[in-house]
């Protein structure tokens, strides 16, 4: 829909790469790059918007620590799984929570949630 903009998706598995690049190719979508890497030690890139599904622990960690280390307004973007993320998502104080949105297929939580990173300059 947005073919000025691009998209990286960054997984462990190869063979969730292997489905993604089929429905990438399917959709024809040139703007999408899918990366098979470890998001404990990959280079998370700047983005305007990033999208969370299911990282838990020291992963979970390191990516937050990534991105309060960038310093840079956008959005969080994160589809709850198992009960521990939004939560753990609430207590940062560079994310605030700023909207939803509803979800067709079923999960533990309805919606996806929308956080605002906020830059070090607007913390208080």
């Amino acid at each position: 829909l947005y073919p000025e903009r691009k998209g990286l998706g960054i997984e462990l598995s190869r063979r969730r790469i292997q489905a993604g690049e089929e429905v990438r190719e399917r959709l024809n979508l040139p703007n999408v790059t899918l990366v098979c890497a470890d998001l404990f030690t990959a280079p998370i890139p700047q983005a305007d918007t990033y999208f969370l599904y299911f990282p838990t622990g020291p992963v979970l960690d390191r990516i937050l620590s990534e991105l309060v280390k960038k310093n840079h307004p956008g959005r969080l973007v994160v589809i709850e799984s198992h009960g521990d993320l939004l939560p753990r998502l609430r207590k940062e104080k560079f994310l605030r929570e700023a909207g939803r949105v509803p979800l067709t297929t079923s999960r533990p939580h309805p919606e996806a949630f929308i956080f605002a990173l906020v830059p070090h300059a607007e913390l208080s």
